[in-house]
């Protein structure tokens, strides 16, 4: 049968341990905590995209080749929603919001 009272005798040495030494337990987690906070100032974070993909991955050349063509990476998209978006009068009302676009975008 398991005997409870050797756990608690172990648990209570335990903690009478750490009581005794608790001032020094105190100060041993603050120094770490410091030695861990020095180091905060080294930190760099990059916001890069090209970090979240590997190298040569299809997604960069594809940006990259959109930079070829277009000169940088800025884009604007427009959702259109229509029953037949090849129709005609649909296809001159999006030329005539891309004119807009081009001439009022900076």
């Amino acid at each position: 049968m398991f005997d409870y009272d050797k756990v608690d005798q172990k648990f209570r040495a335990i903690t009478e341990g750490l009581l005794k030494r608790r001032i020094v337990i105190v100060a041993a987690c603050l120094l770490l905590t410091l030695a861990a906070a020095s180091g905060l100032p080294h930190l760099k974070r990059e916001t890069s995209q090209e970090n979240w993909f590997m190298e040569g991955d299809a997604t960069i050349k594809a940006k990259e080749r959109f930079e070829e063509i277009f000169g940088k990476d800025d884009f604007c998209a427009v959702l259109v929603t229509a029953d037949n978006i090849t129709a005609k009068d649909k296809l001159l009302l999006i030329r005539e919001m891309s004119r807009e676009l081009k001439e009022e975008t900076p």
